[in-house]
């Protein structure tokens, strides 16, 4: 595993999302500068590995998530695993993989999904502190993890 650092101007971002955007058609699904980014970048390595990017993991923030236990004054890490399982035959469709993207951050901001996930993921978590073991995220084989907060 290694960081990928890039630099992209905003500008040529926001050509590539409204060319993705135009492609895909479907004005009730607004794709993101960060949907089309990512989904480029699949189409990148699946061109370069050995094994294609077929699930894709997001830390996301949820502090807009509109929900009961979501405190937006409150000082922490707001954040969640957003995973999104890609189609075998969109390995070099970025715009099916911007749409899997965005369905999947979408389908996560859902009050009632994100508060079962969270008790689920406290719970494993505390499980976890409370018997000496740690949480450990390896590296595994067709999986990109993105650490963005702009999803």
């Amino acid at each position: 595993m290694a960081p990928i650092n890039f630099h992209i101007p905003l500008g040529k971002l926001r050509q590539v999302q409204s060319r993705i955007q135009e492609s895909v058609g479907n004005s009730n699904l607004r794709l993101s500068v960060h949907d089309c980014l990512i989904a480029h970048v699949v189409t990148i390595l699946n061109r370069c590995l050995s094994t294609p990017i077929r699930f894709v993991t997001h830390a996301a923030s949820y502090r807009t998530v509109d929900a009961p236990f979501v405190e937006s004054h409150e000082a922490g890490n707001a954040i969640h695993i957003i995973p999104t399982s890609l189609n075998e035959r969109d390995a070099q469709n970025v715009e099916g993989i911007a749409v899997a993207l965005r369905r999947s951050i979408l389908k996560w901001r859902d009050p009632d999904l994100l508060a079962r996930w969270l008790a689920v993921a406290s719970h494993s978590m505390l499980e976890a502190a409370n018997s000496d073991r740690s949480m450990f995220f390896a590296a595994t084989s067709g999986l990109l993890s993105v650490n963005s907060q702009v999803s």
